[in-house]
């Protein structure tokens, strides 16, 4: 989540009672491990305001990950062998 050009308000309800906060610009994506790096958008967060996220790009983890069917697979048996049955 990026939060951008940040305001401090004051409100007053109805009753004559003061709340008050901060708002801000934001916006919120997530991005495959190996598409976007933390410390580019660290360096320049307005550049990735309007960012949309690269489709199509794998996520990765510490190495190889295993593909989306194989672990549905290996959840299903996991949970078959603790409930009872088949998958």
């Amino acid at each position: 989540m990026i939060c951008l050009n940040g305001k401090q308000y004051t409100e007053e309800d109805y009753e004559g009672n003061k709340t008050g906060g901060w708002e801000y610009d934001f916006t919120e994506f997530s991005e495959a491990d190996n598409a976007l790096s933390p410390s580019k958008v660290e360096e320049n967060p307005e550049g990735y305001v309007d960012y949309v996220p690269v489709k199509g790009a794998a996520p990765t983890t510490a190495g190889t990950q295993t593909p989306l069917d194989q672990r549905i697979t290996d959840i299903e048996d996991t949970l078959a062998d603790i409930i009872g049955g088949e998958a």
